[in-house]
Order: C-alpha cells, then structure tokens, then sequence
C-alpha cells in the first residue's frame, strides 16, 4: 500500500515538473517569435 502511494506522489511530481517546463518552452517560444516580430515591423 505504501508503495502506491509513494508512486502516486512521485507521479504528481514529475508531472507538475513537465507541466512547468512545457509552459516555460511555451513562454520563451512566444517571446522568441514576439522579439522577431518587433524586429522585422
């Protein structure tokens, strides 16, 4: 029993990891197209 929920809280944790790096991916993308935007107006 202890080990499911040892994988349970490991599961939550990486997923809320790969949660917060897919949204840093997706900020550094945007500002990336935003700063190219600025540059060719």
């Amino acid at each position: 029993m202890h080990l499911i929920t040892d994988f349970t809280e490991d599961y939550k944790r990486d997923n809320v990891v790969s949660i917060k790096n897919r949204i840093s991916d997706m900020n550094t993308a945007f500002n990336k197209s935003i700063s190219t935007f600025f540059k060719n107006h």
